[in-house]
């Protein structure tokens, strides 16, 4: 999820590069309008640094898992030989949904060979 620098607290983290997650310690604003941000990498290493940001600038920030809800998604995976397609049965709130759903899916006026699973997934609240 992106979210502006404006809106970070202490607290907050976000991926600073590639894959380099940092937590916010302090913010400042400029008087130019830009944010300075001070926070903390990995501890063990003693990974901290300052970083000045545009004060329209977004930063990644990384949703911790409490803040995720689990979902069930139910595939249809078709059938190679005969070409059939795979497509999405839907996402559901428990896996006995998704169950059901795959063992009344349509399997299509071919009749091919056709696997069903449910897949556990996460999505942000």
């Amino acid at each position: 999820m992106l979210k502006p620098v404006t809106e970070l607290k202490a607290g907050d983290r976000f991926h600073l590069g590639t894959n380099n997650p940092v937590t916010v310690q302090a913010i400042a604003k400029l008087p130019t309008g830009d944010i300075q941000i001070w926070y903390e990498g990995n501890p063990t290493y003693f990974y901290y640094g300052v970083g000045t940001f545009a004060k329209t600038a977004q930063v990644q920030i990384i949703q911790e898992e409490s803040n995720m809800l689990k979902r069930y998604l139910a595939m249809d995976i078709g059938c190679i030989e005969c070409g059939e397609d795979s497509k999405v049965i839907g996402i559901y709130l428990t896996h006995e949904e998704a169950d059901k759903a795959c063992n009344d899916a349509d399997i299509g006026w071919r009749g091919g060979q056709h696997y069903y699973e449910v897949f556990e997934i996460e999505v942000p609240e």
